[in-house]
C-alpha cells in the first residue's frame, strides 16, 4: 500500500487543527481509562492485541492524548499541532520521532545552546527545535516521578521522552525487582501524561544470551509491566532469529545501533520487534571506543552525509514496520549530535534521486 506522502507538524488546515485539538484536549482533561477488568473470571486481566503484553485492566493504561493518537490514527500531523517542534512528522500512519541522546551538556554552550541561556531553560530551548530526547541521567542515578513531572510541565503536550533505565537494573545481578519497582513508579508521570515513547534497556558488552540473560528479561518485563521497552545489546552475539524471536514474545523492541565497525559489536541492521523502532547514532570513533579516558571521547564523531544516506532506507523500513519510530544522535560532544539529528531530518523528507541510489545499495533485513 502507497503510503501519503509524509508532512511537518503544522501543515493542517485551521478547522482540523481546530477539531482535533478539541477532541485530544477533552480526552485528555478525562483520562479516560481503558476497560477495567474488575469480574473477570479468576481476575485476569484482558490483553490488548494490538500491543501484545499491554493489559487493558492495569492501572498504566489511561487513555492520553498519546495513546488516542495512536488508537484513532488520525491522519496528516493534525494530531501533533499543539506544539512548534518540527523534528517528527507523521508518514503515512506512524511517527517517526528525531532527536538527542540526553541534553544537558555543557559543552553545548555556543554549539547549540545561546551563551548565557540558563541551564534551567536548556529543555523548554531544546524543545523549541526537536520533539523528542532521550534521557541519559536516569541511567547514572534513579529519577523520581516528581523530577519527571517537572520536565515534562517544560515541554509541548506532544514532546516525546524515552527513559534509559537505571544502571543497577541492568548492569548489577542484586536488587533487580526493587530497582524495576522504583523505576516503573519514577515514569508514571510521563507515562499517564502520553509523553514515554519508550524504556531503553542498554545492557553492556559483557551481556551474553544464556539463561541468566533471558530470566533477566523476563524479570524486566514483570517488573515494567504495560510499558513499552526497547533493548539495547552490544554484543554480536544477540544476533540470532530466535533472540529476535524471544524479543517479539515479551513485547520488547530492538535498538539499532550505528557505531564503530568493531570486532563483536552490533552491525548497522535495521529490525523492528514491537510497535516501537528505536535507533541509537552512537558515531564511529573506532579508536576511542574500547580505550577513552574520558565518557566523552567516543563520542567525539562528526557523520558524514554519505554516511547518514546508508540510514535512510532502513529507517523508512523501520517506520513501516512499526507504529512509531524514534531516532536518536548519542555523538554528543560540543553539540554534533543536534547537527546529526537535523540532517537526518532533511534525509528523510528528501525525496531527491541519490536518496533512491543508495536505497538499492543498502541492505536492509528484517
Amino acid at each position: 500500500m502507497e503510503r501519503s506522502r509524509r508532512r511537518l507538524r503544522g501543515d493542517v488546515s485551521p478547522a482540523w487543527t481546530a477539531w482535533s485539538g478539541v477532541v485530544l484536549r477533552r480526552a485528555h482533561a478525562f483520562r479516560l481509562g481503558l476497560v477495567c477488568t474488575r469480574g473477570r473470571p479468576g481476575g485476569q486481566r484482558a490483553e490488548c492485541a494490538r500491543w501484545p503484553g499491554l493489559h487493558l485492566g492495569d492501572r498504566r493504561l489511561c487513555l492520553s492524548v498519546g495513546r488516542l493518537r495512536a488508537i484513532f490514527r488520525l491522519s496528516g500531523s493534525a494530531a501533533a499541532c499543539t506544539s512548534s517542534s518540527s523534528q517528527a512528522w507523521r508518514r503515512g500512519t506512524s511517527l517517526i520521532h528525531i532527536g538527542t541522546s540526553g541534553f544537558s551538556y555543557k559543552d553545548w554552550i555556543g554549539h547549540f545552546y545561546p551563551e548565557g541561556l540558563p541551564q534551567g531553560r536548556w529543555l523548554e530551548y531544546y524543545a523549541r527545535h526537536f520533539h523528542t530526547c532521550e534521557l541519559n541521567y536516569t541511567f547514572y542515578r534513579m529519577p523520581t516521578a516528581a523530577a519527571l513531572a517537572k520536565m515534562a510541565s517544560r515541554v509541548p503536550p506532544d514532546f516525546r521522552f524515552a527513559v534509559k533505565a537505571f544502571q543497577g537494573i541492568t548492569h548489577e545481578r542484586e536488587g533487580v525487582e526493587d530497582y524495576l519497582s522504583q523505576f516503573s513508579e519514577a515514569v508514571q508521570p510521563l507515562w499517564q501524561a502520553g509523553q514515554l515513547g519508550a524504556v531503553l534497556l542498554q545492557f553492556p558488552y559483557s551481556f551474553h544470551p544464556d539463561a541468566r540473560a533471558e530470566d533477566l528479561l523476563k524479570r524486566c518485563k514483570e517488573g515494567l509491566d504495560g510499558l513499552p521497552i526497547v533493548v539495547e545489546m552490544r554484543n554480536q552475539a544477540w544476533l540470532r532469529e530466535d533472540l529476535f524471536g524471544l524479543l517479539r514474545r515479551l513485547g520488547f523492541g530492538f535498538c539499532c545501533v550505528d557505531e564503530p565497525r568493531l570486532p563483536g559489536l552490533m552491525p548497522p541492521i535495521a529490525i523492528a520487534t514491537a510497535p516501537v523502532a528505536y535507533v541509537r547514532f552512537h558515531g564511529r570513533n573506532a579508536a576511542k571506543w574500547f580505550t577513552a579516558e574520558e565518557g566523552w571521547e567516543r563520542y567525539d564523531y562528526t557523520y558524514s552525509r554519505d554516511e547518514l544516506l546508508e540510514w535512510v532506507p532502513k529507517i523508512r523500513s523501520l517506520d513501516e514496520q512499526a507504529e512509531d519510530t524514534y531516532v536518536y544522535a548519542n555523538n554528543h560532544w560540543q553539540g554534533q549530535a543536534t547537527d546529526t539529528a537535523r540532517q537526518l531530518r532533511l534525509l528523510l523528507e528528501s525525496p531527491a534521486p541519490d536518496l533512491r541510489q543508495a536505497e538499492e545499495g543498502t541492505d536492509v533485513r528484517s
